[in-house]
């Protein structure tokens, strides 16, 4: 996963930042067909989140682990799915 910068103001991206940036960058990556890179920041994702369990609970890691296995399935329907999910928890 790419790292999250800081933001303009210097603080720390938020969970919603990082949630909605690295879904738009695995989007772009299997867009193009990269889906080895965009499983790999999918992976990222699921990793932030399972340590933000005790934050969220364990769906959103459950989400971007359903967003890994369409990756790495190569399935954009499916990725579709789970991106709307994504939207949902982090609008």
């Amino acid at each position: 996963m790419t790292p999250p910068s800081a933001r303009a103001d210097g603080e720390p991206p938020r969970y919603r930042e990082v949630a909605r940036g690295g879904l738009d960058r695995v989007l772009e990556l299997s867009g193009g067909g990269e889906w080895d890179a965009a499983a790999e920041e999918a992976r990222g994702l699921k990793r932030v989140f399972v340590e933000a369990a005790g934050t969220f609970g364990p769906i959103p890691s459950q989400v971007f682990d359903g967003v890994l296995a369409a990756c790495l399935a190569r399935d954009h329907d499916e990725l579709g799915d789970f991106a709307e999910l994504v939207v949902e928890i982090f609008p």
